[in-house]
């Protein structure tokens, strides 16, 4: 016999190959938008992937072509690197496992005209969603809406945010989500979230599946990604949908986006959430009317509000429900001045709150959901305010993808792992930089598992300029930042200035051993990039120690220092007089607000601070880590670590790192190795003298120390009552009248505090010898008439020192 020929014997191979071709090749025109647009995360992936799509089918000269796109992108972009955006890759493949179902990336799935095609019905492979309890009491039943409905449409136009109603399902923050873009819809004329559900039409409009299958375009877990769905809803058995819906049930393009959703989240029986991810920590209600009615009417956000977990909550003789997401579809300034919101609760099964609303009108036969109120009023009936907002508002967007790996980690490396640091950096540091150059960094921990709430996340962001700046002290705030949450995102808003470029950002995680995937991502009006913020110096301390009561508290406390000698030996890398560049990072429990300082102290205790003694900070107070950078030539300094209040403790790492030789050791207390005798006092009336420059400091309280023989001697005068200027001296004791009477006049002075000083740690003399005597210790406030509780602690070497009042 012989051979025909080596020509393929079918045309299915062909076909197939043609088809893989044409995807391969959309892949790579995906890639050339992206990069055309500046989208260089995205054309990098589309490069990859059409890379890999054409080395499959055996295009050797397209896949180097894809390839080549893709390492001009790595290159132009700085930091990272391949193998880190091969590895972000990775960790937005294993983003599509949640709740066991597969979620894959958008362009991975198939859509749903691939499916269309077959002309069959399409029943939804990964089987029915499970029921909610009120559900399954009802004896809900799977149906699809043409067989109960009759004609149905997906068209938008008709339907208002008072439309959209919430049945038995306890998923009012989704309710409240669709009311507030459909308001923004009829507002704006826009199509927000309509798009997300396919098919669809050119305009963005959702139309009929001709096979009942729909896919929901959702980002989650860092990417764009596929829910596919059947069209089958969930029913009463007398035809009631038992689910999302509007007062027109034939409209289904709500019902299937809550289908979608659900199925995401585990399904019908929901537990519910918050409708956005901008939580205010502090809130101001003047500024924060100003800020989100201005971005209201610019249509820059959309809003939601949330009740607390109250026994009850009315207002107006009107039910509100406790623990449940609102809608806010309206923000106005009345000619008066007077600012209002307009409030729509979608909840349809209480009749209580139906009936109660429906009193506001006069038409009585037909309940409004909607409420309206003044923001006063709003603030006083609600616990919580949600807004999220356009990023369309930011020209340039870039996103990082990483993981926290404790699962594959030793014990001692679990730390490093769960606190990732990264730079921020603009694109251009020599352009100049336009005043409001707003940049705001989300971070959103990745969930496999929805239903989880034991994982906690906080972002930390630095300005990098103010890390380097050695009298950047910002240790007064009213509150510690970087607050851990169980929320999967948190928002921290910056911006960029003439000295300000790049930016530290921490991403924390706390609270789990499994492996957990997040993705940064940075809004600018400017080019930025991610890059490696890993440093690695040469010398590195490690300290492991406990704050205790008596050494936790605010920075202005006493007994919370180390020390820090880094000594420059001739041998040591740039000479002997070079700067060292020091790295400190402070670890303890997410409880913790942390702060660690460097102070020109030459390695010996400090006890208050002024700016002019700060070499470096980590800044403002924040939770779980603190961190500073700084550049110091070799000496002896002080490294003071702290926690915000007095009754915060645990225990916390200190580490340094160094690109000289370094050691770190512990100060000891003060007084330690001393003998200590404490006396109590107060100035009042007459004995409130002021000081010496008034002829009635004689007048102040008089207290004996006893010397027995030669002794050094330490003594702190601390006001218990208020705040106020004081000192503390010694005076060698008058030989007549006799020491047990108050002196007339005061003999020579051996000792004194110093000027007047209002430091929480009070006054304290310096170490001094003292001769075998008696003496008269003098504390004194600076004005008269000062009358406060003081303390005095009397440090001395021997043990027979005694101090006792005279009066």
């Amino acid at each position: 016999m012989k051979a025909s020929g080596s020509k393929p014997s079918g045309t299915g191979t062909s076909t197939a190959n043609k088809a893989a071709e044409r995807d391969a090749a959309a892949l790579y025109a995906k890639g050339a938008q992206a990069e055309l647009g500046k989208r260089y995360d995205a054309a990098f992936r589309a490069y990859v992937d059409a890379a890999a799509a054409f080395l499959r089918l055996g295009l050797r000269a397209e896949a180097g072509k894809a390839l080549g796109r893709a390492e001009k992108i790595k290159a132009a972009r700085q930091g990272l690197g391949l193998a880190a955006c091969y590895e972000q890759r990775l960790v937005l493949k294993r983003g599509g496992s949640v709740n066991g179902l597969r979620v894959p990336l958008w362009e991975e799935g198939e859509g749903v005209s691939d499916v269309s095609e077959l002309g069959t019905t399409y029943t939804d492979p990964d089987g029915p969603l499970k029921l909610s309890p009120e559900q399954e009491r009802l004896l809900t039943v799977w149906r699809r809406p043409r067989d109960v409905l009759g004609e149905i449409t997906l068209q938008s136009e008709n339907i208002s945010p008072q439309d959209v109603v919430q049945r038995v399902i306890e998923d009012c923050s989704l309710c409240g989500s669709l009311a507030v873009c459909l308001g923004y819809n009829a507002r704006h004329r826009a199509k927000a979230m309509l798009p997300s559900l396919y098919p669809c039409t050119a305009d963005g409009e959702p139309e009929v599946s001709p096979v009942g299958r729909y896919d929901l375009k959702v980002w989650f877990n860092g990417a764009h990604r596929r829910i596919t769905i059947d069209d089958q809803l969930p029913f009463d058995p007398n035809g009631n949908p038992m689910c999302l819906s509007t007062v027109r049930p034939s409209e289904l393009w709500p019902s299937l986006v809550e289908k979608a959703y659900l199925k995401l989240m585990g399904g019908y029986d929901f537990p519910g959430s918050n409708s956005s991810i901008d939580i205010q920590p502090s809130f101001q209600r003047e500024h924060t009317w100003l800020k989100i009615y201005q971005s209201f009417q610019a249509g820059q956000t959309v809003l939601t509000a949330g009740t607390g977990r109250r026994p009850s909550i009315s207002w107006a003789n009107i039910e509100l429900l406790t623990a449940h997401s609102y809608a806010i579809i309206d923000l106005r300034e009345d000619d008066g001045g007077e600012r209002r919101l307009t409030i729509l609760d979608s909840w349809k099964s209480r009749q209580t709150i139906d009936h109660a609303l429906a009193q506001l009108t006069l038409d009585k036969e037909q309940p409004v959901e909607k409420v309206d109120m003044t923001w006063d009023e709003f603030c006083n009936v609600f616990d919580s305010i949600y807004v999220s907002w356009d990023p369309g508002m930011f020209a340039h967007t870039v996103h990082f993808h990483g993981m926290w790996r404790p699962s594959r980690l030793s014990d001692a490396d679990k730390e490093d792992s769960s606190q990732q640091v990264f730079r921020l950096k603009h694109d251009q540091a020599t352009t100049k930089i336009p005043p409001q150059s707003d940049v705001w960094i989300l971070l959103t921990r990745h969930r496999n598992d929805t239903r989880k709430a034991s994982d906690y996340i906080s972002l930390h962001v630095e300005d990098t300029s103010d890390l380097m700046k050695s009298n950047a002290v910002h240790l007064v705030s009213d509150r510690p930042a970087g607050t851990y949450t169980n929320s999967p995102h948190v928002l921290v808003k910056t911006s960029l200035s003439e000295v300000s470029t790049s930016f530290l950002v921490s991403a924390l995680c706390d609270g789990t051993d499994e492996d957990v995937g997040f993705t940064l991502t940075a809004y600018s009006s400017l080019p930025m990039h991610w890059e490696s913020a890993v440093e690695k110096l040469p010398f590195d301390q490690k300290a492991n120690l406990y704050l205790p009561l008596k050494h936790a508290g605010a920075l202005t406390s006493p007994n919370r220092s180390a020390a820090l000698s880094p000594p420059g030996l001739p041998e040591t890398r740039g000479g002997p007089r070079s700067k060292a560049r020091l790295l400190l990072t402070m670890r303890a429990a997410k409880e913790l607000p942390l702060n660690v300082t460097v102070v020109w102290g030459h390695g010996k205790r400090v006890f208050d601070l002024v700016s002019n003694d700060v070499a470096a900070t980590s800044g403002a107070y924040s939770y779980g880590r603190a961190h500073a950078e700084v550049e110091l030539l070799p000496g002896d300094y002080t490294v003071v670590v702290s926690t915000f209040e007095a009754s915060q403790q645990g225990p916390f790492s200190l580490r340094v790192e160094s690109s000289h030789d370094v050691w770190l050791q512990p100060i000891p207390q003060e007084g330690a190795g001393m003998f200590v005798k404490t006396v109590r006092g107060q100035w009042t009336g007459s004995s409130a003298g002021g000081s010496a420059k008034f002829n009635s400091y004689t007048s102040n309280p008089f207290f004996e120390l006893h010397v027995p023989s030669a002794s050094e001697i330490m003594i702190r005068l601390q006001s218990l009552s208020k705040s106020a200027f004081i000192n503390v001296s010694v005076f060698f004791a008058p030989t007549s009248p006799p020491p047990s009477s108050p002196p007339r006049h005061l003999d020579k002075l051996l000792v004194s505090s110093g000027p007047y000083a209002d430091a929480v740690s009070g006054a304290v003399t310096p170490l001094t010898p003292a001769p075998a005597g008696r003496y008269v210790v003098v504390p004194s406030t600076y004005d008269i008439g000062v009358e406060a509780e003081f303390r005095i602690v009397v440090y001395s070497s021997k043990t027979s020192v005694d101090v006792t009042s005279v009066r």
